[in-house]
């Protein structure tokens, strides 16, 4: 008898979450579960403390001999709100082209003997995605990897070679038909993106740092007259850092890089610091809209 009571009294309040008059629910922990029976199927739903329901991974319905199941994206019984996408666009460009340039000084425009008009980066990013920091998904945390080819070019009379760690230039009293030094360079940048309107905006603005490695460099003096090419290797910082920035219209994306860690060290004691500005498409963006 004592039993009976004690059972009667928990289904009592139970029944007074029910959804409808013929739903019965049972409170566990923090979950209300509601069981609901139509004809001949019985189906289980959950709900938390505040009356939201919980979005379900899977989901068995019992009817006479036959069992179905299905089957739903997400965790199992996690609020809908906390099942929102939680990545947004990001801006960065998958593949671009630019100009380069190298600098005596952060920012500076004082050159040595470099040809940068005539000097240019390509590449392309890996694995890009944006983590967003609001529910409109008008800001977030962008990160990706980046692979560039650079290429230098130097005035035609002057060719370089190492003396120690650090980078000598040399008036070959002639003029090359190539005076250049190319590499490669990988980065990682970690940015702060903003879209000022909304994530279905086309205009989108993004700022951070870039961490960078980069191989030693392929120089190639190639001469016009019968004497021998030069070809060597400049030693480069192979770690650096690069403030970089984006500016995006859809697909189309506007890129800067700024090095504020020297590229190499000549042996007249200057840093030179690599710089570029590129335009560049977002397949991502530009598959989406498709």
């Amino acid at each position: 008898m004592k039993k009976a009571i004690l059972s009667l009294a928990l289904i009592m309040p139970a029944a007074s979450y029910a959804a409808t008059p013929d739903d019965t629910t049972f409170v566990y922990k923090d979950k209300k579960i509601v069981v609901n029976v139509e004809d001949d199927a019985t189906q289980v739903s959950v709900y938390d403390n505040k009356g939201n329901k919980l979005a379900k991974s899977s989901e068995t319905t019992f009817v006479d001999g036959n069992e179905i199941q299905k089957v739903y994206v997400g965790s199992p019984f996690m609020e809908h709100e906390k099942l929102q996408d939680n990545f947004t666009k990001h801006n960065f460009p998958s593949v671009w082209v630019g100009y380069s340039a190298t600098h005596k000084g952060v920012a500076k425009t004082k050159t040595n003997h470099t040809h940068n008009k005539a000097s240019f980066e390509i590449g392309f990013s890996a694995v890009p995605f944006c983590w967003a920091l609001d529910k409109a998904h008008t800001m977030g945390i962008a990160t990706t990897l980046q692979f560039a080819y650079i290429r230098t070019n130097f005035a035609a009379n002057y060719s370089l070679s190492m003396e120690g760690d650090r980078v000598a230039m040399t008036d070959q009293g002639e003029k090359a038909k190539h005076s250049y030094m190319d590499y490669f360079e990988s980065r990682l940048p970690v940015m702060f993106t903003l879209y000022p309107e909304s994530k279905k905006k086309p205009l989108g603005v993004s700022l951070g740092l870039a961490l960078v490695y980069r191989d030693n460099a392929n120089y190639t003096f190639s001469r016009r007259s019968s004497a021998p090419d030069i070809d060597s290797s400049i030693k480069l910082k192979h770690f650096g850092l690069n403030v970089i920035g984006n500016i995006s219209y859809g697909p189309v994306v506007l890129s800067a890089n700024l090095g504020i860690t020297p590229t190499y060290k000549s042996i007249e004691g200057w840093n030179a610091y690599n710089s570029s500005v590129n335009i560049g498409v977002n397949l991502w963006e530009l598959l989406r809209k498709k």
